[in-house]
């Protein structure tokens, strides 16, 4: 889609789904949403949710921008989910351009709950009582807020400390909470396929999430 012009510095967010249209969404940071008119510019139906497909989106979409007018600009973020056959795609479309991919907060703290859920904890995290697996969970959603370059290392010390006591108390929590923010935190967000920079919001101060884009395509 499409918004009013004249307003600068955007970022793009495209939401996809299997078997259902998918619009292309600009947004721009620091706008009254309530002065925005959102104008789609491409529906695209997605057989599946390989690179292959993603690439014909992506190329559909910005072919669409230009013929509006609006030619997708070069210096700019781009927000999707952390799904790494669109991110490929969208790299190899658009690699003469200088885009900052960064991956919506929501879905960030969506993949840690699926963790949870995965790894047969979501009971036991969704009752109040169980605080430190709780608190823990939260605080790896927290790390999306939290200065880098000053405060990473001293959050994920006070993860540890958080469940500490349950070496004893709960080895078989104090084992789960100690592997997520081992491998799963540091080894998969922070070390992995999707560093820091590319989910921490520290420094942002409009949009966090592509959650309204996604709204805009369900309506």
């Amino acid at each position: 889609s499409l918004p009013p012009q004249n307003y600068s510095q955007p970022y793009l967010s495209y939401p996809f789904h299997n078997h259902g249209p998918a619009s292309a969404q600009q947004n721009l940071p620091q706008i009254d949403e309530s002065e925005c008119l959102w104008i789609p510019i491409s529906y695209t139906l997605l057989p599946n949710l390989g690179r292959e497909s993603y690439k014909i989106a992506f190329k559909q979409i910005n072919n669409a921008s230009i013929a509006c007018g609006q030619p997708i600009a070069n210096n700019i973020q781009v927000m999707m989910d952390f799904e790494q056959a669109e991110r490929d795609s969208w790299k190899e479309v658009f690699e003469n351009y200088n885009h900052e991919i960064v991956g919506c907060n929501f879905h960030y703290c969506q993949a840690l709950i699926k963790y949870v859920k995965d790894h047969g904890f979501i009971a036991q995290f969704r009752d109040q009582n169980n605080k430190a697996l709780r608190n823990t969970i939260y605080m790896g959603m927290g790390l999306s807020y939290i200065r880098l370059d000053e405060d990473l290392d001293l959050a994920l010390e006070l993860m540890y400390e958080e469940f500490a006591h349950l070496e004893c108390d709960d080895p078989q929590t104090f084992d789960f909470l100690d592997k997520f923010v081992t491998d799963y935190i540091k080894g998969y967000w922070i070390n992995g396929p999707h560093p820091p920079h590319t989910w921490n919001f520290w420094h942002q101060d409009d949009h966090v999430t592509n959650n309204g884009a996604e709204s805009g395509n369900n309506q």
